[in-house]
């Protein structure tokens, strides 16, 4: 996990390496980074104190359990073994002569923040509406020779523009919740486990592989298959298992650089394949074609008790406008995002299977604060009530958290960061934080203007321009 410095065109890359690292790991095993960047090889980029912060909470949300911050001490390598010589400091938390830089601090005070919630969090699993799959044939690339030149080249683009810098990172842009899922883990893929799959899928595809989707669309999956329909296995022989069984009579390549695509107009992409056929009824087409109905580049069909969408199209995100696609493809497939609003936020979520408990983890990876209403899959939090949060910062708040024996936060605006026999503490960014608890509980911290309102059986407690980051309670 060496990205350099987190910003908004990175970020994405670690939520598709962390789905993708746990699909193909055995499922007792945590998601674990051994080798988290707690320094950096180099003296640039300049790692700054928000990229330790945004970067560990965005895998904590994506569901990573365990962490180790490599490089967290610097020292001097003796006796000529250092591979790049004496000296090994690489921009460590803690110097070589002792010192402790900025971001030494920033994972001291996220480990408070972990600390006060750890168990819960530990118990919590990231909720998810949707899965993007894995398929190892396409990653074996390392070792190009020449009878396979081209295909793995084409895979390589396929994966990079279409997958990474295409509908993945759209997935994640839109705060549309996933996990990755291994194609080749299991016989049969079971619609009831993954009710809807990601699929990036080139012109070769295993037979076994085909089949396993057809089956898991015809058990009532819903499958979306971009950016090209497989006509060969992996070994170059002809192979349409998926073709005619979607009634794909023929594949031509156009070479428009424009589409139009469920109603967006002069959408560019880099790859566009036209399909004819029996029943296809299509939803994007060339912007050069006058007669989109005979030329169909992505359609919708229903097969078996499933969905498939076949977007024959190459989109790479280069520009803004085209994450309403990925967004509309959801839509069709009755998949939703965890947050209506987003405003270029990180919205996720993890929960305690079986329960009320649940933890909300917001991201902002941009330079200036921003300040929305938050709803859990369209349903309001926190009474509607705005939460503000700064540049290049983040928030765990909690939802339905007990506490201490019966003592339960219903939600806080504010983040936990101190609990320790029978007293919690939380961290104050906003002029006014609300906390709503089941009951009244004592506050231990003095000069602090608040204000209690009942409502409901429930207890609204507002902090109001407190001269003190840290407030205490008995609980």
């Amino acid at each position: 996990y060496y990205i350099g410095n987190i910003v908004h065109e990175n970020y994405p890359d670690i939520v598709i390496a962390n789905a993708f690292t746990k699909a193909i790991q055995p499922e007792e095993q945590p998601l674990f980074s051994a080798e988290f960047q707690g320094g950096f090889q180099m003296g640039k980029p300049r790692l700054q104190p928000t990229t330790f912060d945004l970067t560990t909470r965005l895998c904590i949300a994506n569901g990573m359990n365990a962490i180790n911050f490599y490089m967290f001490a610097g020292g001097e390598n003796y006796e000529q073994i250092g591979m790049m010589g004496k000296r090994h400091d690489w921009q460590a938390p803690v110097s070589t002569d002792g010192s402790l830089k900025p971001h030494y601090y920033v994972i001291r005070d996220l480990r408070n923040v972990i600390r006060a919630i750890e168990k819960e969090l530990l118990a919590s699993r990231k909720e998810v509406t949707t899965y993007l799959g894995f398929y190892p044939d396409y990653f074996m690339t390392e070792n190009i020779r020449e009878p396979t030149k081209e295909m793995f080249r084409t895979l390589i683009r396929f994966r990079e523009a279409y997958l990474y810098n295409g509908i993945g990172r759209g997935l994640v842009l839109q705060n549309i919740p996933f996990e990755g899922y291994d194609l080749l883990k299991e016989s049969e893929i079971d619609p009831q486990e993954i009710p809807s799959l990601w699929v990036l899928s080139a012109p070769w595809m295993g037979t076994d592989v085909q089949e396993k989707l057809i089956r898991y669309v015809e058990m009532g999956g819903k499958l979306i298959l971009f950016p090209s329909l497989p006509q060969m296995d992996m070994t170059g022989k002809p192979c349409r298992k998926i073709a005619d069984w979607l009634g794909v009579e023929e594949v031509q390549r156009h070479q428009d650089p424009f589409a139009e695509i469920d109603g967006i107009e002069s959408v560019h992409v880099s790859y566009m394949e036209v399909y004819t056929g029996k029943d296809l009824i299509g939803f994007a087409s060339p912007e050069s074609e006058h007669e989109p109905s005979r030329n169909v580049s992505a359609f919708e069909k229903e097969m078996g008790k499933g969905k498939v969408i076949l977007f024959g199209m190459g989109l790479e995100l280069d520009q803004t406008y085209k994450e309403e696609v990925v967004l509309k493809l959801a839509r069709r497939m009755g998949i939703m995002t965890a947050s209506r609003k987003t405003d270029y936020l990180d919205i996720s979520f993890r929960r305690i299977p079986n329960s009320e408990t649940a933890f909300l983890f917001i991201q902002n990876f941009d330079e200036y604060a921003k300040e929305m209403v938050y709803d859990h899959f369209g349903q309001p939090l926190f009474d509607g009530l705005p939460i503000r949060i700064e540049a290049r910062s983040g928030l765990i708040l909690p939802l339905h958290l007990k506490v201490n024996g019966e003592t339960e936060v219903i939600y806080s605006t504010c983040e936990l960061v101190g609990r320790h026999r029978g007293e919690i503490e939380f961290k104050l960014r906003q002029p006014i934080e609300a906390i709503k608890w089941n009951r009244r509980v004592e506050i231990l911290s003095c000069w602090i203007e608040h204000e209690w309102k009942e409502e409901e059986g429930a207890y609204l407690l507002l902090l109001k321009n407190s001269p003190y980051p840290i407030v205490r309670f008995k609980v």
